[in-house]
């Protein structure tokens, strides 16, 4: 008791309970044994060993689990080597798709942009065909019109000269037996 408060070590020596006196006291063979004679003394060496026992063992239980997951995460180590590997080549692989992938979009992207001019251009011949055609219909119409005005003006013109300049009369079929009218005859 004496020992614990009076500076002596509460450490068990060698891990046998036994407590280690302070270097500055003496120890005696006769205060030893008194002091395993105290029960108090005595239950405090058995709670002290117990507690030491219970942390060896939480300890090497401890120790044990810590074993057994460095076992466990060496096994799962082990394999990957060979999972990366495996991974390695999938993603080669995925982008070897995505590239074909991509090239396709692009190629298809092309084609559409293509197939698009080409329909533009179409409308634009379609437009100007269009046009075209109004222009050539309305250029008929204006020839028929021009045409319809000759027409008319030349009916006009026929049908005016005719009471402008009257036909000459009828001869007679054989004028040389009826003598000439104006000579004589």
């Amino acid at each position: 008791m004496g020992n614990q408060k009076g500076g002596g070590s509460s450490r068990d020596a060698k891990g046998k309970g036994l407590a280690v006196p302070h270097p500055s006291q003496p120890t005696t063979v006769q205060q030893a044994t008194t002091d395993l004679d105290d029960p108090k003394r005595l239950r405090r060496i058995r709670i002290n060993r117990e507690s030491s026992q219970r942390l060896r063992m939480r300890r090497e239980k401890r120790i044990k689990d810590m074993e057994d997951m460095c076992q466990l995460y060496m096994a799962r180590m082990s394999g990957f080597p060979e999972s990366a590997a495996l991974l390695k080549n999938q993603i080669e692989s995925l982008k070897k798709e995505n590239d074909e992938i991509r090239n396709n979009i692009f190629a298809l992207r092309a084609q559409c942009d293509a197939r698009e001019v080409e329909e533009l251009l179409l409308r634009q011949e379609l437009e100007e065909l269009k046009q075209l055609y109004v222009m050539q219909i309305e250029q008929e119409q204006q020839r028929l019109q021009q045409m319809q005005i000759q027409e008319q003006q030349q009916q006009y013109h026929d049908h005016h000269h005719q009471f402008m300049n009257p036909p000459p009369p009828p001869f007679p079929p054989n004028h040389e037996n009826h003598g000439n009218f104006f000579h004589g005859n």
